[in-house]
């Protein structure tokens, strides 16, 4: 069974991506990391599945033992209107946070 991991998994696309991968029997633990900047508890409804670990927090502080077999970042916002408000924060989120996931790689 493998581990996924998605960042920013409570936005709109994160939510719908990550109840997909719930579909997939070859999943096993699926951990959503999301600090609701853009995403929403609303969202956490759709992924009620015992498999399903929800951590708020920014993909850039979140720490965890756990490895991960794949990797999904969507930990950005995608509307000019909220990147444009707050561009370090994006670019933190991108970069470093980009950084951070693939330290949860597994080998």
């Amino acid at each position: 069974m493998k581990t996924a991991i998605v960042a920013g998994g409570l936005g709109f696309l994160g939510s719908h991506f990550a109840n997909a991968l719930l579909g997939r029997d070859d999943i096993g633990k699926l951990v959503i990391v999301d600090n609701l900047w853009t995403g929403s508890r609303d969202n956490e409804a759709y992924l009620e599945d015992p498999r399903v670990k929800i951590v708020h927090s920014d993909i850039e502080r979140f720490l965890t033992d756990m490895m991960f077999d794949e990797i999904y970042h969507l930990a950005s916002p995608a509307s000019p209107s909220w990147y444009s408000a707050d561009p370090t924060r994006t670019i933190s989120a991108n970069i470093i946070g980009a950084f951070r996931l693939r330290e949860l790689l597994k080998p």
